[in-house]
């Protein structure tokens, strides 16, 4: 009998936790769109067009989730965070993803209850500088007044960089970019500190106002940035997780926007034809109708394709992949086997 009861009691537990597995998509299923935390206009990450859509390398996570689970990926709800409000946002169930250029760390990942879901954009922190202070390292610096943001890992990190080093550099923090730009402009601050590609965005702002910044070589903090979810929801954990590293492999496997559909049609890659649901079901494992990694990959493209036209060679910012690039290729974005 007591072995009766401890079985019947695992299944409940089993069953319970299935049925709190499935309360994100199914919540996201009724509704009919995802809701997305993402950062308000930063080129490149989250930033709308001159008609109001947003495009960016963090906005693909979110349209690659919609593409996997609801079939579209203009179905996205697109909500505005600080970097001070994004994490309790996500908590309080606001939104489904955030997917707002937010670093994994260990207090994040543990302390804040939240689950980091895969890297998208490998960086680290340095500072952006006034060029006609003629600093040729970080270690000049001392002194010198630098605007952050609030809720970053900034200021743990440059007060770490002044203890090793023997110096002072001062910050100064504000709610959000568009104040320290203001900062900036009027001189309030000698430079920011922020992640090498955030330092770009507000370099290109900086530059069409007639002031000229450069970014002191030193990485003060490695910052692996990726959407977040919240925890004990593993099924949608990972739906959110396998939608964007479809766009990874896909790249892998040179899978595009353009050829996908040719390559369902004419591959013989047993590969290639698991992938997109020609020949197997991996979908069904999230839940999924088999071919939700194919409309990934017709309607947000692969991942090299996100990264080109966002921060890329077809975008404004111009960023060399470097440690963004596939493992193959001399970087750091890998997909596991999709087996």
């Amino acid at each position: 009998m007591k072995l009766l009861s401890c079985i019947a009691l695992v299944c409940c537990m089993v069953a319970s936790g299935v049925a709190k597995a499935e309360t994100t998509a199914n919540t996201i299923k009724a509704r009919g769109v995802v809701n997305c935390g993402i950062s308000p206009s930063l080129a490149g990450f989250s930033a709308t067009d001159a008609s109001g859509k947003y495009h960016g390398i963090d906005v693909d996570i979110c349209r690659a989730t919609a593409a996997a689970l609801l079939g579209d990926s203009d179905k996205v709800k697109y909500v505005p965070v600080s970097s001070a409000d994004r994490f309790t946002t996500l908590q309080s169930g606001a939104i489904d993803i955030l997917s707002a250029a937010s670093s994994w760390t260990y207090t994040r990942n543990t302390a804040l209850a939240l689950e980091f879901v895969a890297v998208n954009f490998y960086t680290g922190s340095a500072f952006l500088v006034r060029k006609s202070l003629g600093a040729a390292s970080a270690k000049d610096m001392n002194g010198a007044t630098i605007c952050d943001t609030q809720g970053t890992t900034n200021e743990h990190a440059v007060a770490d960089f002044n203890k090793l080093n023997g110096i002072k550099i001062n910050l100064l923090v504000f709610d959000d970019l568009n104040q320290v730009l203001g900062a900036m402009q009027s001189g309030r601050c000698d430079g920011y500190v922020n992640d090498t590609g955030t330092d770009a965005v507000l370099a290109l702002q900086l530059r069409q106002t007639g002031n000229e910044f450069v970014v002191l070589p030193e990485i003060i903090s490695n910052n692996p940035q990726g959407p977040f979810v919240r925890q004990g929801d593993e099924q949608f954990y990972n739906i959110v997780k396998f939608s964007y590293l479809a766009m990874v492999n896909a790249e892998a496997f040179d899978i595009t926007s353009q050829n996908v559909d040719d390559l369902r049609n004419t591959s013989n890659d047993p590969r290639v034809r698991k992938f997109l649901g020609v020949d197997q079901d991996l979908c069904g494992t999230l839940t999924l109708d088999k071919e939700c990694f194919y409309r990934v990959v017709k309607q947000v493209g692969n991942y090299g394709e996100s990264y080109e036209r966002n921060l890329g060679a077809g975008s404004v910012l111009k960023l060399p992949r470097g440690i963004n690039a596939l493992w193959t290729k001399g970087g750091l974005i890998f997909s596991p086997p999709f087996d």
